[in-house]
């Protein structure tokens, strides 16, 4: 490193799990300005010019200019000596710097004082497989005690928290007063679309999951209470195909949160439109959701395949078992009356965009692959769902194929997802298929109990069975009577679907 007398000491630390932090001690009349940049690089100079020392390099300056006599340049001169040497003044910077600097380190060189994370992450410190690797991908949690943000404008109050260099002061937001819900109309005009539109007076937003083991639609606003007029009603029955009654409650806690609770006969596909001084719920009949599932013609993607294994566990490789369940879900569906086409039915390599190809060329009802998951930590287990972005419909049927086989397996559910959790664009398969499609990771390979129970061919069996159930429920609208789901069903929130 080059040594620099303006600068004293560089430090480098991880501020929060999304900010890094520099620090650099300047010597006295020194400051920063941002210079020119460039996407891997940001350039930093120094300047003399402080505000701190404003008053001292106007006096000096002032002096420097007059020149008037040598005693009041030797006035000057001890002035500023004194003022260096006054007890109590940060200003002998040099023996800070002694006193907290490593013993290798030197004047511009940037100490790394990260903090470890609190807790363990399944894949922060894991890349996901590449999409051409796998369309599977390893599963993705957001960093543990992120540092709250607020955009809005709200009060906000100053706390000092402890850090290894001593007391940092930082601006915590407090959460602004809560949004009041005023009243609600719903829309049942229609009977393939039902319309709810809460008149709030100011911004909030929704997250919706399903009760677990029924088809029961739970709707939060977080930091949102009633203030209904009393001749308001917040329960209701209502006749209609997609809804038998809808009741509202708020719901108090460390913030209160209003929660409509939609009594819904079968999985729907949903859509959010946030307004000025509105949330538009629109619940619809998901496509390709009426007759029977004899009726349908389904695409069937068993994952990889030919020189692409996918993931690897062990001496099992995931096109295999991926293979194996998708052979038994064709007999199952076949033995149903389903009109059924394999991407492969062999151990051959097809590619990602021809198995969504062949989908739309031949007019298929549903589209479903079939994948195993893999992550570093051999502790991770169980099942996940993917679907396109937020597309209602997609999302419908992959709540219902996971719901089936969470009921099944005896696995952890992890959710049903959108595949933009894990790529911007998501995932090929699903992107690329103009018809109803979903991913499922059946289990983990990296898991030894998961994978003793992939290999075994009556858990297959079981789990095959499980698939075309979740296909059936989604059809049909009535759920398996074989299982109940284990897990809560919570998808990203939205503003729309797509």
């Amino acid at each position: 490193t080059n040594r620099d007398e303006r600068i004293i000491r560089l430090r480098a630390g991880q501020n929060s799990p999304t900010i890094a932090r520099v620090v650099v001690e300047l010597s006295d009349g020194f400051t920063l300005k941002t210079g020119d940049s460039r996407n891997d690089v940001c350039i930093v100079p120094t300047l003399l010019k402080s505000s701190t020392n404003s008053s001292r390099q106007a006096k000096a300056s002032s002096g420097a200019k007059e020149k008037s006599s040598e005693s009041s340049q030797r006035s000057l001169q001890a002035k500023a000596k004194t003022e260096n040497t006054t007890p109590g003044r940060n200003n002998d910077r040099s023996k800070v710097v002694k006193n907290q600097t490593p013993e290798n380190s030197s004047p511009g060189k940037i100490v790394d004082e990260r903090n470890p994370l609190p807790g363990e992450n399944v894949s922060n410190n894991d890349p996901p497989k590449s999409e051409t690797e796998s369309t599977g991908a390893s599963v993705v949690k957001q960093p543990q005690n992120p540092v709250p943000t607020n955009n809005a404008r709200s009060a906000r109050r100053e706390v000092k928290l402890p850090s290894r260099g001593g007391k940092l002061k930082r601006d915590v937001p407090i959460p602004p007063p809560p949004t009041e819900a005023t009243g609600l109309e719903i829309d049942t005009r229609d009977a393939s679309i039902l319309r709810f539109t809460l008149a709030v007076n100011g911004k909030t937003h929704a997250s919706v999951h399903y009760a677990p083991g029924s088809t029961q639609m739970l709707v939060d606003l977080p930091n949102t209470v009633l203030h209904f007029a009393p001749e308001e009603r917040t329960e209701r029955t209502l006749q209609h195909p997609l809804l038998n009654g809808v009741r509202m409650e708020t719901v108090q806690g460390a913030t209160p949160t209003t929660r409509l609770t939609l009594d819904t006969p079968r999985i729907l596909g949903y859509s959010i439109i946030p307004g000025t001084d509105t949330l538009t719920l629109e619940l619809r009949l998901p496509r390709n959701a009426t007759g029977a599932l004899a009726d349908k013609l389904i695409v069937i993607d068993p994952g990889h395949g030919g020189h692409d294994n996918g993931c690897k566990g062990g001496d099992f490789s995931e096109k295999d078992i991926s293979l194996a369940i998708a052979l038994k879900l064709r007999r199952e569906l076949e033995a149903a009356g389903a009109r059924v086409v394999m991407t492969r039915s062999t151990d051959v390599f097809i590619p990602l965009e021809t198995r969504a190809k062949m989908a739309n060329e031949i007019g298929a009802d549903l589209f479903l692959s079939i994948h195993n998951n893999w992550v570093p930590n051999t502790s991770v287990s169980g099942t996940m769902s993917f679907y396109h972005n937020s597309e209602p419909s997609c999302r419908a049927l992959a709540l219902c194929i996971y719901n089936a086989v969470t009921g099944v397996s005896g696995l952890q559910g992890r959710g049903a997802n959108s595949d933009r959790t894990l790529y911007a664009n998501g995932l090929s398969v699903l992107r690329n298929c103009a018809v109803p499609s979903v991913l499922c990771e059946v289990a983990f390979l990296s898991n030894p109990a998961d994978r003793n129970r992939l290999i075994n061919e009556e858990f297959q069996q079981k789990i095959a069975q499980a698939l075309a159930d979740g296909l059936r429920s989604y059809v049909e609208g009535s759920p398996s009577s074989r299982s109940a789901p284990t897990a809560v069903f919570k998808p990203e929130s939205d503003g729309g679907g797509g």
